[in-house]
Formats: C-alpha cells, sequence, structure tokens
C-alpha cells in the first residue's frame, strides 16, 4: 500500500505540473458576470499574468497577480488565480487559502472547491476532505472533466478500485481525445502491478495522441519485458535442469 501511495502521488505531482502549466483548466468557469471589472490599471497587471504564465514564468506571475489580489481584495478570480500559482509551485499553505478566500467571496466557486480538493489530495490524511470538496464542485458542475478526473485519482489513492475506474470512465465519455487521462490512469494501474491493462490504456493514450513520448516509452519498456520474461514452464524447469546438472558434475568427480 505504500508503494502504490507513494507511486500515486508521483503521479498527481506530475499532472499538476503538465496539465496546470498547459493551460488546462476544468472545463467551465462560475459565472463572474455579478463581479466588480477591473480597473484597466489593474487589468494590465492580470494580463501580464496571464502572459507569463503561458511562458511558464511563475515567480513573475505571482508578482503580477499579487498586485492583482491588492489592488481588488472583493475580486474572486484574483484570488483564484493567485492560489492556482501557488498551487503549481506547491505552496499548499497559501494555496489554500487564497482558494478559501474565493469561497468567502463567492460561496458558489466549483473552481475554487476543485481544486481545494485537489490540493487535499496530496495529503495522504486529508483525501477524505479532498473527496468532499471534489463531490461538492462536481454537485455544481456535474459535467466538469477535471474534478471528475481529480476525484478518480483520489479514490486511487485510497483504494477504491472501482469508484476510481467510475470517475475515469466517465472522463474517457466526455473527453475522448485526451489522451494524457488515458496516460495518468496506465501508470496508476502499473503501480497496482495490473501490467496488461495498464500496457493497453498506454496504448489508448497514444491513440488520441500519438506524439506523447512517455506513453511511446512506456508501450516499448512493458512490451520489452513481456517479450523477455521466460514462460512459466521454463520457470519451473530450470531448477530441475540444474539440479541434475548438478548431479552429473558430483557422480563425475567422485
Amino acid at each position: 500500500m505504500k508503494k502504490l501511495l507513494a507511486a500515486a502521488s508521483l503521479t498527481m505531482l506530475s499532472l499538476v505540473l503538465t496539465i496546470g502549466l498547459q493551460g488546462c483548466q476544468p472545463t467551465a468557469g462560475p459565472d463572474t458576470s455579478a463581479e466588480k471589472p477591473l480597473s484597466p490599471a489593474t487589468l494590465e497587471h492580470f494580463k501580464q499574468a496571464q502572459n507569463y504564465l503561458q511562458e511558464r514564468k511563475l515567480t513573475e506571475a505571482l508578482a503580477e497577480l499579487q498586485q492583482v489580489t491588492k489592488q481588488a481584495p472583493e475580486s474572486p478570480v484574483a484570488h483564484l488565480w493567485l492560489g492556482k500559482v501557488y498551487l503549481f509551485q506547491m505552496n499548499f499553505p497559501k494555496s489554500e487559502a487564497e482558494f478559501k478566500k474565493v469561497l468567502a467571496l463567492d460561496p458558489k466557486n466549483y473552481v475554487a472547491m476543485i481544486l481545494l480538493g485537489r490540493l487535499y489530495s496530496y495529503e495522504p490524511k486529508k483525501l477524505d476532505l479532498a473527496v468532499d470538496y471534489l463531490k461538492q464542485g462536481l454537485a455544481l458542475s456535474p459535467d466538469n472533466v477535471e474534478g471528475h478526473f481529480d476525484l478518480g485519482r483520489v479514490y486511487a489513492l485510497k483504494g477504491d478500485r472501482r469508484k476510481a475506474i467510475d470517475s475515469f470512465n466517465f472522463v474517457f465519455f466526455k473527453e475522448r481525445d485526451f489522451g494524457l487521462y488515458h496516460y495518468e490512469v496506465a501508470r496508476i494501474l502499473e503501480a497496482w502491478g495490473e501490467k496488461a491493462e495498464a500496457l493497453r490504456q498506454y496504448q489508448r493514450a497514444l491513440l488520441f495522441n500519438p506524439t506523447l513520448t512517455a506513453a511511446q516509452e512506456a508501450v516499448r519498456r512493458l512490451e520489452s519485458r513481456a517479450q523477455t520474461q521466460p514462460p512459466a514452464d521454463t520457470q519451473k524447469e530450470s531448477p530441475q535442469k540444474h539440479s541434475s546438472g548438478s548431479g552429473i558434475r558430483k557422480q563425475s568427480k567422485h
């Protein structure tokens, strides 16, 4: 179980960096029509932060978003994005504080709920809390793909395979071109020791994204192991042959 938690934890850290930094956010955001518009100067800071995020410049983006929240402290969107950057930097306490500010300003902000669920999924003692927040977010946004995927990962960490697969199946049904999801599920299956099913999931990832290098390498690795592993009958016979050979050598010495 400890090995599974360690492997799945690496999966989650990889996922938040690859998905988060590539700009793949929950399918849709909450209604922000009632939010007070940002001033031109504050909006400029916000736009510059987005540009820095596209360039993977987290430190610079953080500084811009801190200016936004300072100038517009009542803006849920500003705190949401600041929380995201802290999450990308793995600064969980500050990320948690920002997401909770969002919910204090906008109690139905399901994006903040889902991101809080993702954040808590990195702490083994808070997996139940992660499930609670993810379910709250999905109750408000039932078709949220990333919410279902995060929920699947949490169930995988908790050892509930049936619920994990149910959540992943929802993702595959709604977003069939998300090869990355198949890849991450394959990593979990491989950590469970289910090599054959992991190989199938890696292959499915390549159907959706043929250029996914990590999946290509995983397929080659698993196929190579399957080809080099001797059949079960051979493994059983080899000790007998070795024993027989040793007997012949002993007789010749005598």
